[in-house]
This record gives C-alpha cells, sequence and structure tokens, in this order.
C-alpha cells in the first residue's frame, strides 16, 4: 500500500510540467554512442536521437521514469535504516539509470541497422532485459532473514 501512495505523488508531481528528457537520457545517450561508434555521428535533438542511418524518439513512458520512480518508492517504504535507504538510492537510481541508456542506445542500434526486429526487441525482448537486473536484488533485500535482522 505504501508503495502505491508513494508512486502516485511522485507521479502527480513529475507530470505537472512537460520535461523532455534531453539533457538527463537523449543527450547522454548520442554521447555514449558517439564515444562506442564515432562514424554514427549521432545528434540529440529533443527527445530524438537522430543519425544518418536512424531516427530514435525517446517519449515519456519509455523514458524510463516510471520504473526509477517505483525503485525510489519501494526503498523509501523499505524498513530499512536512513543510511541504508540512502545506500539503496544512489545504488537504485545508478542502477536503473544505467540500463536504461544501455537499452536506448542498443534500441538506436537496432533502428539503425535490424529495423524489421525493433518491435520485437522494444516490446518484449527490452523490458525483460529491465527486470532481470533487479530479481536478484528485491530477492535479496526482502528475504525474510534481512528483515529480521534489520529489525533486531
Amino acid at each position: 500500500m505504501q508503495v502505491a501512495t508513494c508512486y502516485s505523488i511522485t507521479v502527480i508531481l513529475s507530470s505537472g510540467r512537460s520535461v523532455h528528457p534531453y539533457h538527463g537520457v537523449v543527450k547522454v545517450c548520442a554521447d555514449l554512442i558517439n564515444i562506442i561508434a564515432p562514424l554514427e555521428q549521432v545528434l540529440a535533438q529533443q527527445n530524438h536521437l537522430i543519425s544518418a542511418h536512424a531516427k530514435l524518439e525517446i517519449v515519456r513512458g519509455c523514458d524510463g521514469a516510471g520504473v526509477l520512480f517505483l525503485v525510489i518508492s519501494a526503498i523509501l517504504v523499505f524498513p530499512a535504516s536512513l543510511r541504508r535507504k540512502l545506500l539503496g538510492l544512489l545504488f537504485g537510481v545508478s542502477l536503473i539509470y544505467g540500463i536504461n541508456l544501455l537499452r536506448i542506445g542498443a534500441l538506436y542500434f537496432v533502428v539503425a541497422y535490424q529495423p524489421d526486429y525493433f518491435s520485437l526487441i522494444h516490446t518484449y525482448l527490452a523490458p525483460t532485459f529491465w527486470s532481470l537486473p533487479l530479481v536478484p536484488i528485491l530477492h535479496g533485500g526482502l528475504s525474510d532473514q534481512r528483515i529480521r535482522a534489520m529489525k533486531a
């Protein structure tokens, strides 16, 4: 119940303004792609990654904000000390942000070189890629033994 409440509040606060994920996601992805593959010459324009090979639009809902809000909410309501919550936030936000950059970068290359596979990868494989790294973290963090140890 607390997670849903925190998530709802966060979404309401974040949806009140029109913010494109330009500097935090799109620009960083363009820079990373240009470092990894300099011949791509990717430009970040508004919420688009643009090159001679592809044009990828990153829209709200695909910018990783929803997953980020869920992780932040879960960490904030988890029964742990303030120090552990801050470490969890640092690690969780960094992990989600990094995975999202990898996902968007990979989708750019799919659009550029294998556009027929974009729908399959974007709809089925990328969401699975999102959740796999979180399984061991949630399992380890939510195990009964760890919760009992923290309460003791």
